[in-house]
């Protein structure tokens, strides 16, 4: 059941900003990177990097018809039965509409990438010009394995990025109804940051959207519930102390596009941790660390993404221009 692959999207990150700090344009979010060209260099001297990426191959489906898919999953084997019940699942990408799960969620779908699972439906399945229909009141069951890790992206990361490590739930349930996802159950997870190892549980509360980010959070209750910045290695952006942990939470991509534009997912996704008020930060524009009010933080394996809130002194900096006198920056405080 699963088509060859038929379209590529090329794009470069060069658009960041907070709530966008990879660039990536909105239909790519949470796409696999299958290679990357660049580094090129404009005649201004910025650097620009194209990224490739493929448009998954996974099957749609429905419920009462066919025009509406609300996810896509990735089938394994030939379908022998006319109106199966049971559907294995391969290697692929599982998307579906993030609204299903909570509706003040934005548009868009979000998902994971799986090495394995099953489909169950409660009433047989119906193929409708490639689209796997459910009857209206039908109950379908989604088991499925987590790939193990995300592919490194293109880049080098630095060393405490390097140090990272998120072992991902090993295994969800979804349960999807008309108009409705939920997760019935995710396997206890682990992300290991600047030295400091937390476990995490997921709980009751409802998914909601990322702070800052175009993400998807499935809160979780974290172990322990202060986070210390142990082990640093990094001089250009060196946290310190320990902050209690405010929420944690199973992060996924959030992609506004449309279903006939939807990636292959990049991976597990990743765990987000949102701190409170007690660590400090030090980067090389400030001699003294500076303390930070709140902070995001992202992890995944070999990836760190911080932001950090706070007030430091203003600082003056000068720049020496090739033939020009020293130019004064803004002051940054």
């Amino acid at each position: 059941m699963r088509a060859q692959p038929h379209q590529r999207g090329a794009f470069c990150p060069l658009a960041a900003s907070l709530t966008n700090p990879t660039g990536v344009p909105a239909w790519a979010r949470g796409a696999l990177v299958m290679s990357s060209l660049g580094p090129f260099h404009d005649t201004v001297g910025l650097i620009h990097r194209v990224d490739l990426v493929r448009v998954t191959v996974s099957t749609r489906f429905a419920f009462g018809n066919a025009s509406a898919p609300f996810a896509v999953l990735p089938i394994s084997r030939r379908v022998t039965t006319p109106s199966p019940t049971t559907l294995t699942l391969g290697v692929g990408s599982v998307w579906f509409l993030a609204k299903w799960l909570s509706p003040a969620l934005p548009d868009g779908f979000t998902g994971f990438s799986i090495s394995g699972g099953t489909l169950t439906s409660t009433t047989p399945l119906q193929l409708d010009n490639g689209v796997f229909v459910a009857p209206t009141g039908a109950t379908l069951t989604l088991v499925a394995t987590l790939v193990a890790n995300s592919p490194s992206g293109p880049g080098s990361a630095g060393a405490d990025a390097l140090a990272a490590q998120f072992t991902p739930p090993a295994s969800v349930t979804l349960v999807f109804k008309p108009s409705s996802t939920v997760f019935q159950s995710i396997a206890d997870f682990v992300a290991t940051a600047y030295g400091t190892t937390v476990n995490l549980h997921r709980n009751d509360e409802a998914p909601v959207a990322a702070p800052q980010m175009p993400q998807v959070l499935i809160p979780c209750t974290p172990s322990p519930a202060q986070f210390a910045f142990s082990t640093v290695q990094s001089n250009i952006f060196t946290p310190s102390g320990s902050a209690p942990i405010s929420r944690a939470s199973w992060v996924l991509p959030l992609a506004p596009t449309s279903i006939a534009t939807l990636p292959e997912a990049a991976g597990p996704g990743a765990c987000m941790l949102e701190l409170g008020a007690g660590a400090s930060l030090q980067t090389q524009l400030g001699a003294t660390p500076a303390p930070v009010s709140s902070w995001v933080m992202e992890i995944a394996t070999g990836e760190l993404f911080l932001l950090a809130f706070g007030k430091a002194k203003p600082l003056k900096i000068e720049y020496q221009l090739a033939g020009k006198p020293a130019v004064q920056a803004p002051r940054f405080g």
